[in-house]
């Protein structure tokens, strides 16, 4: 404890800005942690169907109409994902 206030007469803050509050982080990385697993499979589910759109446009199967419409809505679904799993990770973090 002394060692804290000696470190923030040395700075000029108050001593409890240096104290620890482990629940707080804790549930802050847990947080953190999902919301990055949850972005990596946005970003996975992404890259699977563009490469998917891309591999029937090349093989003809689809034309770059639909091709150009596929890949709009991918990129709107994922928007959609990314934004809803930003804000339920803000959201949860509040609480």
């Amino acid at each position: 404890m002394e060692s804290n206030r000696a470190i923030a007469a040395a700075f000029e803050i108050d001593a409890s800005f240096l104290e620890k509050k482990p629940d707080t982080s804790k549930k802050e990385n847990n947080l953190r942690l999902r919301a990055v697993f949850g972005m990596g499979g946005v970003l996975f589910r992404g890259i699977a169907s563009a490469w998917s759109i891309s591999s029937s446009w090349i093989n003809g199967d689809i034309i770059s109409q639909y091709a150009g419409i596929s890949y709009g809505l991918l990129g709107l679904v994922v928007g959609i994902s990314c934004a809803a799993i930003g804000t339920l990770a803000r959201h949860m973090g509040k609480a």
